[in-house]
């Protein structure tokens, strides 16, 4: 019910929150392009990042919103040409920073944080300050890239559907399954025990379809937007991923502003990352808690045990191959309050 209460807060929030009119035109201006629609976890982040910003600068730095596509090219093509200087800022799945930096394979290692909820109070130590460790590695990332990255948000879990009845995490023995391209995907998903098919995204409702895969994963929102309960009715709650998304802004410009409004800009990231955060998280129990039960034919939960021994599974083989990259002082800090990571550190390290 908490979760339910938090969505329609920030619902209205957004709702009510209208375009302030500044009579002074903005000193500074930032074109922001997202994937996402208007009301997708991107979106949402997006649209309270903007107005945050315009409202806490009293109209001196107006960031322009181009959502769904509307800029134009992929995400991929945003960070490219905000680290070349042709574009201010980007808002991207830290998954297509890998060819820039590997400071955030945090981020990308499937089943290395608990739950969604865990991976949302290791990432903010205050709803205007993220974690130490974070900062850290967002200073590194930013060095890599050559670009400056104000924020992080886990934004939305992922889990598995199929064909056939996923009564447990048994049945994912031997499927054929399609994951997201990224190596710990593709690694984590062999951990568990199924068969990993490649297939390019605009092809899986088809694969679905004709049996070349027999499940996919991906976030509840798209499970039902894209009507994935026609070809793959069976829902298993894995949980093994939550999708990060970070904001990202040219070096040159960022640079040209002054530091006060610098401090405004990454605090409003921050603190709207925190409640994107929120949203996604709440928006994605409520899917789950009432409307894909209406049109999948079988939604499993996992227990807490069965949650636990999935992951007892799969993340020790892939700290075998990513805790360099992961980074073994991140691992410390995570093994503090986490005795699955604690053990393979004693074991390894």
């Amino acid at each position: 019910m908490h979760r339910k209460l938090a969505v329609t807060m920030i619902l209205l929030f957004v709702l009510l929150s209208s375009a302030a009119a500044f009579a002074a035109p903005a000193k500074y201006e930032f074109h922001l392009p997202c994937a996402d629609p208007f009301w997708g976890e991107g979106g949402i982040w997006g649209m309270l990042f903007a107005r945050s910003v315009e409202e806490l600068t009293d109209g001196a730095v107006k960031i322009i919103l181009h959502l769904g596509g509307q800029w134009g090219g992929s995400e991929e093509d945003y960070v490219r040409d905000v680290q070349l200087g042709a574009l201010d800022m980007a808002l991207t799945a830290t998954s297509n920073l890998a060819p820039y930096t590997n400071s955030l394979y945090v981020y990308d290692v499937p089943f290395l944080f608990k739950d969604p909820s865990h991976q949302i109070v290791s990432t903010f130590e205050t709803r205007t300050q993220l974690k130490p460790f974070v900062k850290d590695i967002l200073a590194k990332a930013s060095k890599d890239c050559s670009f400056e990255i104000l924020a992080v948000s886990p934004l939305g879990r992922r889990d598995t559907f199929g064909r056939r009845p996923l009564k447990s995490v048994d049945d994912l023995q031997g499927i054929k399954m399609r994951t997201m391209g990224s190596r710990p995907q593709i690694d984590a998903f062999k951990a568990v025990g199924t068969v990993v098919t490649p297939l390019p995204y605009g092809e899986c409702y088809t694969g679905l379809q004709m049996g070349t895969i027999d499940a996919m994963e991906n976030s509840p929102s798209i499970y039902y937007e894209n009507r994935y309960y026609e070809v793959a009715p069976y829902w298993i709650g894995t949980m093994h991923y939550t999708i990060t998304m970070a904001i990202i802004v040219q070096q040159n410009k960022w640079d040209s502003l002054p530091k006060q409004y610098q401090d405004i800009i990454r605090e409003c990231a921050v603190s709207s990352a925190y409640i994107a955060a929120q949203w996604g998280h709440g928006a994605s129990d409520l899917l789950l808690e009432t409307v894909i039960p209406n049109v999948a034919k079988e939604v499993v939960h996992l227990s807490s045990e069965e949650q636990a021994a999935l992951r007892a599974k799969a993340l020790p083989v892939l700290l075998d191959s990513y805790a360099d990259a992961i980074g073994i002082d991140v691992l410390k800090v995570l093994a503090e309050e986490d005795p699955l990571v604690a053990d393979w550190l004693a074991k390894n390290r």
